[in-house]
């Protein structure tokens, strides 16, 4: 049981800094390439299309739902087509035209990723014809991705001032759990039962 315990603390342990690692990966990728994904959240044959859209580039991450109705005029491009994928491609190249239009357009596609903002607005159906969405509304939100970097470097915090709290009570001979003085009893805690790392030496009596 102890060792069950134990093995399980240090999982956890372990786990507390994935949050981290994976939000600092993924940032650090958002800077090279445009990573995301969609999927559609109703049925292919639903006369109302749901779609979500997940992306991360230049640092920022987005997430964004729309919506399209069939309406005359105009059919779904992804009716027959994939209801789901994962895509991953240097930004340079997706924006290359933009970056070629503009000189400061880096910086403006940048401060627009990284930005704290949330939208919700009605798009009116466009006046086209062909195998082309018909969006009707759009709700979404982004943020920059050094935020869960922060929170993620928050977490191994409490672990860690757990361990640190633990080796210098057991170095003042203290009990690790509680922090009893195990000068008296330096094989095991009268307290809460722990047993000691190592043995703590006896009290000599006068």
């Amino acid at each position: 049981m102890k060792t069950r315990r134990r093995w399980l603390r240090r999982v956890l342990f372990v786990a507390a800094f994935m949050p981290l690692l994976l939000s600092a990966a993924l940032w650090g990728a958002s800077e090279i390439w445009a990573i995301g994904g969609y999927s559609a959240l109703s049925p292919r044959d639903s006369a109302s299309q749901h779609w979500l859209y997940v992306r991360a580039h230049l640092g920022g991450f987005q997430l964004q739902w729309n919506r399209t109705n069939h309406v005359a005029g105009c059919q779904y491009s992804t009716v027959e087509g994939e209801r789901s994928g994962l895509y991953m491609s240097r930004w340079r190249d997706l924006f290359a035209v933009a970056l070629a239009g503009s000189p400061d357009a880096l910086d403006r596609m940048r401060r627009n990723c990284t930005k704290w903002r949330s939208w919700r607005e009605p798009i009116a159906p466009p006046q086209f014809t062909g195998a082309h969405p018909c969006p009707a509304g759009t709700a979404g939100v982004s943020f920059p991705l050094w935020f869960p970097t922060a929170v993620g470097a928050l977490i191994p915090t409490f672990p860690l001032v757990s361990v640190i709290r633990a080796r210098r009570r057991a170095f003042r001979g203290c009990c690790r759990m509680c922090g009893y003085d195990l000068r008296a009893t330096p094989e095991r805690c009268p307290e809460c039962g722990t047993a000691a790392l190592s043995p703590v030496p006896a009290a000599v009596s006068g």
